[in-house]
């Protein structure tokens, strides 16, 4: 029995691991795709974390222990909002998001400031990527590595990534700026990441599906 156990998995293994391709994804069948999270784990803010909160003060420590978790959490909470369903093209999505949640939990915040907006190369991505313990998952698997945080531009930046976890491939990526709103310092960053999942929704998104869906049929001639 423990044979025939261990030949299923295998093969359900290579089968995820064959089978989620960028084609598969941008396919017909609309897969299910797992919401991994917000990585802050490489994130920088762009000038003095004193001047981040505006009138609020707040440190790199606030940043990792309160905030971090404050702006992932809210998308669970508020999911008719931050409908990442919506901005994934799709019915529903899943949440997965202990790993990150643990990856931001032990950051490094030694370093968070910065006197430029920096911008990850697609390298630096790939590498961010290899490091995630992802071992017992399968499928696809979306996230946002956040990039920066500008308060004096009130902006932010964040990769839009979509990835084989099976694999730790990356199928697509793409750099979104969002600009930041509204009261409060949860809420005034949740909206740059809202305005840039609706700028994958309505503009990534469908060139993305262009460049790597199904071809459409040519209509056919008149003569």
């Amino acid at each position: 029995m423990r044979i025939i156990s261990a030949f299923v998995l295998l093969f359900f293994i290579n089968f995820s691991s064959n089978a989620q391709t960028i084609k598969d994804f941008f396919g017909a069948t609309k897969h299910r795709v797992t919401w991994l999270g917000i990585d802050y784990s490489h994130v920088k803010i762009v000038g003095k974390i004193d001047d981040f909160g505006g009138q609020v003060t707040v440190t790199a420590e606030e940043l990792q222990t309160k905030w971090y978790p404050a702006w992932n959490q809210l998308m669970i909470d508020e999911k008719e909002k931050y409908n990442l369903g919506k901005m994934l093209h799709r019915p529903s999505v899943t949440y997965d998001m202990q790993m990150i949640k643990n990856i931001n939990a032990v950051a490094n915040i030694d370093s968070l400031e910065i006197k430029k907006t920096p911008f990850y190369s697609e390298e630096q991505i790939e590498r961010f990527v290899s490091a995630y313990p992802l071992e017992d998952k399968f499928g696809f698997g979306a996230f946002f590595i956040a990039e920066s945080m500008n308060k004096n531009n009130d902006e932010a930046f964040y990769h839009i990534v979509i990835i084989n976890m099976a694999t730790k491939e990356i199928l697509v990526q793409s750099r979104v700026r969002g600009t930041g709103g509204g009261f409060g310092i949860r809420n005034f960053w949740a909206s740059s990441y809202f305005e840039a999942m609706e700028k994958i929704e309505k503009d990534i998104y469908p060139k993305w599906e262009i460049q790597y869906g199904p071809e459409k049929p040519r209509p056919l001639s008149a003569y």
